[in-house]
């Protein structure tokens, strides 16, 4: 992680950091350095090898990064977070336009981004390219996420984390390759119950607003379906809702209330089940 901002790597011992780096991607620490300098020396002083990911918490380090070193980064999945663009307050228009630019157009494998809304609001033409190549993002406003939605610019991604709440009508307009998905769900009124989840969907997670106890909840045409989580909220509480049908490829699943005894019958490679009440 390039933090962009003093942090000392002093409490980071040498064989933890030579883990996070063979393994930062199943495990959840990964050690913090101020630049990919510091980072480079710190590999340089104890030969280890550069990791394969990298993530950029502020998005201009990543362009100050490629001017400093083009070659350094061009084998790395890099990460990154969009969200400080957000601050219309802190950065003028133009500046934003400029850095957005910079950052998209890096010949590198910038392929996990957060918070994509405001590329569709400040560059919205310019933004296919980078956006196809992308495999993970999420979207925190419903305006940018139906303009992204709208077309196929977002072909490739495999995770989606959806952060507002959305209807039930849009699910249809996820990308078909996503296998990861996290998202609020707002009851359609047409009393809708098969969502039109993008059917090679293997975890899910998702909350559902306000859905009446006679609605059954179809997840069951999911067939690559391992891993569910999921709630459903009246006047922002959870609540018990057990009409529920499950895929039988299921793994794991977790909920505020289950009928245990149900998602024993219908899910059968069950190995993990986990409930509130």
């Amino acid at each position: 992680v390039i933090t962009g901002e003093s942090f000392h790597t002093i409490s980071w011992s040498v064989p933890f950091i030579l883990r996070c780096i063979e393994y930062s991607d199943i495990i959840k620490s990964k050690p913090e350095f101020e630049s990919v300098t510091s980072l480079i020396d710190f590999l340089q002083q104890n030969h280890l090898p550069f990791p394969k990911y990298v993530r950029f918490e502020h998005p201009m380090d990543v362009v100050i990064a490629y001017n400093t070193q083009p070659s350094i980064l061009e084998d790395c999945i890099i990460e990154t977070d969009l969200s400080i663009f957000d601050n219309s307050s802190m950065f003028a228009f133009d500046f934003r336009v400029f850095c957005l630019q910079r950052v998209i157009s890096l010949p590198l494998k910038i392929r996990q981004v957060k918070y994509c809304g405001i590329m569709q609001e400040i560059l919205p033409k310019l933004t296919h390219p980078f956006a196809r190549k992308l495999t993970s993002t999420s979207f925190n406003e419903i305006f940018a996420l139906e303009v992204a939605l709208g077309d196929d610019r977002y072909q490739n991604l495999v995770n989606l984390e959806i952060l507002c709440e959305i209807d039930q009508e849009m699910i249809k307009d996820i990308p078909k390759s996503v296998k990861k998905l996290s998202c609020k769900i707002k009851r359609s009124e047409s009393g809708l119950t098969v969502f039109g989840f993008p059917s090679g969907l293997r975890i899910l997670n998702v909350s559902l607003t306000d859905y009446r106890n006679e609605y059954r909840l179809n997840f069951s045409i999911l067939e690559q379906l391992v891993d569910l989580e999921f709630n459903v909220t009246k006047e922002n509480q959870e609540i018990p809702f057990y009409n529920v049908s499950f895929p039988n490829s299921l793994k794991s699943v977790k909920s505020f209330a289950l009928d245990i005894e149900e998602v024993k019958n219908q899910c059968p490679e069950l190995t993990s089940l986990e409930c509130k009440t």
